[in-house]
């Protein structure tokens, strides 16, 4: 397969729009890498400049060290497979499998031999002689798949492929979307808003926002150890809440004040954030380490909270509370009755919490 390096990538649009600046990656041989950030962020905009569907501004793109800045799409070694399909309407599917290898001149055998060994692969063999409109959306997704598996390119580009199916054929197509780059061995960019989608099929994530890289690294790293706000609130589901107030010092002890409460702080943030002035600061915290307490636990109490809703979802429950005008989620164990319309205790556990600078720096 190959490596693709970009570096410092930028794309500027006829009247100054920036939609990618200063981009630098590098996407190892046979990783599954995911770009992810909000609409508008310049994820697909990155995406279509390495398959050659956009010209570049600035920088350089490689492809197992070849420069291709200037090599036509279709000499690039890479297959796309589109959010749309982007199937042939008047062909079948072992047609629409088949079209590129034609234009390419494979010998017909060949191109017989590839399209069934990837039609019985994603098990659409049943499928070859319909047309798309006799197709659902997770068989048509399977089909442009399937298209751009029989070219064995060096690289496969995904841009958003899986929005338009329902959330339970987006969760069996995410599966076997995974399960065909373990077998396949591929380099693979994928291109996703959904971060669920990001977390569950990444060995690394891009976190993108305004056409900048907001953080490069594993999932989990990405959960536990986010480099600033954007990205703490952007991965994980619930996102992450946050509390807004004032780190203080009052001799030994690090307290943080927010609206409505204060805490005392771990030692080892002090540390941590001894250049740093008393001031503004922001709290994060993950859903689940904002504790809900029933009325016979004895923990530590950082405050007293009204309930908004409540969410009963089996296992878990979500729980939505306000305090001084601040809104929280909690993530509890589905056991435990908690009703709306009430005050409830809650205990923060700090040695998972975050602390965020007003620019967004995360601090701890």
């Amino acid at each position: 397969m190959a490596s693709v390096t970009l570096t410092q990538v930028s794309k500027v649009y006829t009247g100054g729009v920036k939609a990618v600046t200063d981009f630098n990656l590098v996407v190892n041989d046979k990783e599954f890498l995911v770009l992810v950030g909000p609409s508008g962020c310049g994820k697909s905009t990155v995406l279509r400049m390495i398959a050659g569907l956009e010209t570049i501004t600035d920088g350089t793109i490689a492809i197992d060290d070849r420069v291709v800045n200037e090599i036509p799409a279709k000499d690039r070694g890479i297959a796309m497979v589109f959010q749309n399909y982007a199937l042939y309407p008047h062909m079948t599917v072992r047609e629409n499998m088949s079209f590129a290898l034609k234009l390419r001149k494979f010998p017909r055998a060949e191109i017989q031999e590839r399209v069934d060994e990837v039609a019985a692969l994603l098990d659409i063999a049943d499928l070859l002689d319909r047309r798309p409109k006799q197709l659902s959306g997770g068989q048509r997704q399977r089909v442009a798949v399937g298209r751009a598996i029989v070219r064995k390119p060096k690289v496969f580009l995904f841009d958003e492929p899986l929005s338009n199916l329902d959330a339970k054929m987006r969760v069996q197509m995410r599966v076997e979307i995974s399960r065909l780059h373990r077998r396949l061995g591929s380099t693979m960019i994928y291109v996703t808003h959904d971060q669920t989608e990001a977390m569950t099929m990444a060995d690394r994530i891009v976190v993108m926002d305004g056409g900048h890289v907001q953080q490069v690294a594993e999932p989990m790293t990405l959960y536990h150890h986010p480099a600033n706000r954007f990205t703490a609130g952007f991965i994980g589901t619930p996102a992450m809440n946050f509390f807004e107030g004032r780190l203080r010092r009052d001799g030994q002890a690090l307290l943080f004040d927010g609206t409505g409460f204060s805490i005392l702080l771990p030692g080892a943030w002090k540390e941590k954030l001894a250049k740093l002035p008393d001031g503004p600061a922001t709290l994060g915290l993950r859903p689940e380490d904002v504790v809900c307490l029933d009325a016979g636990d004895s923990s530590e109490c950082h405050f007293d909270a009204a309930l908004d809703v409540v969410e009963p979802m089996g296992a878990e429950t979500c729980v939505y509370a306000s305090i001084g005008g601040t809104s929280f989620i909690s993530r509890t164990d589905g056991k435990m009755r908690v009703e709306p319309d009430q005050h409830q205790r809650f205990r923060l556990r700090l040695e998972a919490a975050h602390c965020f600078a007003p620019s967004g720096e995360a601090l701890v």
